[in-house]
């Protein structure tokens, strides 16, 4: 007698339904801590972007104070520190905003010969409070 020879199955492997639903349950988990931290990172990158257009002044306002007789740009005249810039944009924080300058200004209670001001990422002048960035001679990071 001939035994009769079965073909083998192909047996074919899919994803159930419910291991489908788990995995878009945790790309949507992905993607909703992603949406929360992604504002937070680009609002940090823009304050160490401001912080270091800061610097850049503060390196203008030396040079300025420099080639002037020790004299630093008078309050309000920020402007004429663009020929000791690389572009105008260095006069400005991360969101466009240009520097305010005040020459002299007490900061803390202690007299400073100038304060870069910058009010940060709401714009707002939140009396050195909140988001706002001030630098001057001696300012650490």
């Amino acid at each position: 007698m001939k035994k009769q020879i079965k073909p083998l199955r192909k047996t074919r492997r899919a994803f159930s339904i419910i291991e489908l639903m788990g995995v878009l349950a945790l790309i949507g988990i992905l993607a909703g801590i992603s949406a929360l931290a992604i504002p937070k990172i680009l609002n940090d990158a823009r304050v160490g972007s401001t912080k270091q257009s800061m610097k850049v002044v503060a390196g203008a306002i030396s040079l300025y104070q420099t080639q002037n007789k020790g004299n630093v740009p008078p309050t309000g005249q920020i402007n004429v520190l663009l020929p000791l810039v690389q572009s105008p944009s260095d006069l400005e924080d991360a969101w466009g905003q240009q520097f305010l300058y005040y020459a002299p200004s007490v900061v803390n209670g202690v007299n400073v010969d100038w304060l870069l001001v910058s009010f940060g990422p709401n714009r707002i002048d939140d009396a050195g409070g909140a988001d706002d960035i001030y630098w001057y001679p001696g300012a650490q990071d």
